[in-house]
């Protein structure tokens, strides 16, 4: 039985069955010596070794499937069963209402445009440091939400600059389905 020698980086090891040199990291340029050679050689010019420095396939995981919920539902005499995968929760309103991507509902939106005139006529009567700062960061949320509605819409955010094209966002349904903004926030 052959015991092999390897030197990677001119570090000796060994002796190595044939089995164990498996384990060992080897390539091509991997120089290789056992009892027999008279001297050093690099692992490809090895025919004893060339089934080691072939690649091996890649194994590829199998893909997982969903987890599904079966459901007998029994009806005169006649039992079906559904399978229904879970769907994925819609996005809660207001977790990112600084953000100037994705959809949003006509509801959020609506109540959005609520608080804002709620702070405007409050800045009005006070005309304070506080409440301009206050203002100033509402206008901004204001644009943020309206970009997200009218992408919930199909369209881009400077629509929200057409006159009182907000009273179509308010009123105005989204597009069903994943759009070239992101899911249905209706789920």
């Amino acid at each position: 039985m052959k015991q092999y020698y390897i030197s990677n980086s001119g570090k000796e090891e060994g002796p190595f069955s044939l089995k164990e040199l498996e384990n060992q990291k080897i390539t091509n340029d991997t120089l290789v010596w056992y009892d027999g050679l008279e001297d050093w050689k690099a692992a490809s010019e090895l025919e004893d070794l060339n089934e080691l420095l072939k690649p091996k396939p890649k194994v590829e995981e199998p893909k997982t499937k969903p987890v599904t919920r079966k459901k007998t539902i029994t009806k005169r005499k006649k039992t079906v069963t559904k399978t229904s995968v879970p769907k994925a929760s819609p996005p809660r309103m207001f977790s990112n209402v600084f953000g100037l991507s994705g959809r949003i509902r006509r509801l959020e939106y609506g109540i959005s445009y609520l608080a804002y005139y709620f702070i405007y006529f409050l800045y009005l009567q006070s005309y304070s440091t506080f409440m301009a700062l206050v203002f100033l960061l509402s206008t901004y949320v204001i644009i943020a939400q309206g970009a997200k509605r009218c992408h919930d819409r199909g369209n881009s955010g400077w629509f929200q600059l057409i006159p009182f094209y907000f009273l179509w966002l308010i009123f105005g349904d989204g597009q069903e389905g994943t759009n070239e903004y992101g899911p249905n926030p209706k789920g």
